[in-house]
């Protein structure tokens, strides 16, 4: 399947757009690599009990959330211009919440 699938890349090349093609197909290949090594990863936590994954994902889950609600509440400075809406401040507050109920949960 993946051989087909390299092969309809390579016959859809068009020429003058060669740089973008393979730009995109480039993160397509690492995008795929990492998903399906962070699925084997959180695969291989399960042979170590229910609880590490479990633990994984709440970690991860109020990473998010306590980034989300302090970059919204108190947040002014902008991280990257890629997203606008992310702040310096929401990204070292989630952060410290995270680093503070994950050594509570350990």
């Amino acid at each position: 399947m993946t051989l087909l699938l390299f092969g309809w890349f390579l016959v859809s090349l068009q020429r003058g757009a060669y740089r973008y093609q393979f730009n995109r197909f480039g993160f397509v290949v690492v995008g795929s690599s990492l998903i399906g090594l962070s699925m084997s990863c959180f695969m291989g936590l399960q042979t170590f009990g229910r609880v590490w994954s479990f633990f994984v994902l709440t970690v991860i889950s109020v990473n998010d959330a306590a980034a989300y609600f302090v970059g919204s509440s108190i947040g002014r400075t902008p991280l990257i211009k890629l997203s606008p809406n992310k702040t310096l401040e929401g990204y070292l507050g989630g952060a410290i919440i995270t680093v503070i109920l994950t050594a509570l949960m350990a």
